[in-house]
């Protein structure tokens, strides 16, 4: 199976209403302009949720969504460090 490029997004913060901050924005607007331009195959969206109404992968998946991205192409994790190490290791395939 070919090697997936993905883009990793990590959070940066979310306004008070739950949508991506300005750096927040910027980040994932940077990975779908990497997306569109056939750099990467999948985004990795990855950040914190530490209140239910806090929630930065699904803030950052709403935004790529609004830019065009297919949702297919879009991954969703909380951060958590050992699933970072483990996909940074290489040692597994990206999960859908």
């Amino acid at each position: 199976m070919p090697a997936e490029r993905v883009a990793i997004v990590f959070g940066a913060g979310l306004r008070p209403d739950g949508s991506a901050g300005p750096v927040l924005r910027d980040r994932v607007e940077t990975a779908v302009t990497l997306y569109k331009a056939g750099k990467a195959d999948k985004l990795l969206m990855s950040g914190d949720n530490r209140f239910v109404e806090y929630n930065e992968p699904a803030a950052m998946h709403q935004h790529a969504l609004n830019l065009g991205v297919p949702d297919d192409a879009i991954v969703s994790r909380l951060r958590r460090p050992p699933y970072i190490r483990h996909l940074l290791s290489g040692e597994g395939d990206l999960p859908g």
